[in-house]
């Protein structure tokens, strides 16, 4: 019995270093998952950045494209009233002079024509109105 006994010692420990050497694989391969889970929070921390940075920069310029549209819609509106005041206005006058204003000998100046013009004019400079930008679309 005594040989039985020095076999199964010798299996524990053979079975012992099995173990360890097992369990050091484990702990290695453990060691391996949490770097490469910390390498994948890193890259998800970084993606969900990049969307709120992204998400930032659209809103900014959604918020500049709705002043900058909300500007032109007053310029515009106020440009139609003025205009609609100088019809309002120009509609209710004689349209054949009483008297003639003319610095042209022919006598072929329009006064109303040149009056409106300069009204047209001021108008679209007071309120900056490029009117190339509006041709243009």
């Amino acid at each position: 019995m005594p040989f039985f006994k020095a076999d199964f010692k010798q299996i524990l420990i053979v079975m012992a270093i099995i173990t360890a050497k097992a369990q050091a694989e484990q702990a290695k391969q453990e060691a391996i998952t949490t770097e490469e889970k910390g390498k994948a929070a890193v890259i998800k921390a970084k993606f969900e950045k990049e969307q709120i940075r992204r998400g930032e920069g659209d809103a900014g310029y959604k918020k500049l494209v709705m002043s900058t549209d909300g500007v032109l819609a007053q310029k515009l509106k106020a440009w139609v009233r003025v205009n609609q005041r100088y019809a309002e206005a120009i509609g209710k006058q004689k349209w054949v002079p009483e008297i003639q204003m003319s610095a042209n000998s022919t006598g072929k100046g329009n006064s109303a024509n040149d009056l409106l013009s300069l009204f047209l004019a001021k108008t679209a400079k007071d309120i900056n109105l490029d009117m190339h930008v509006l041709n243009n679309n």
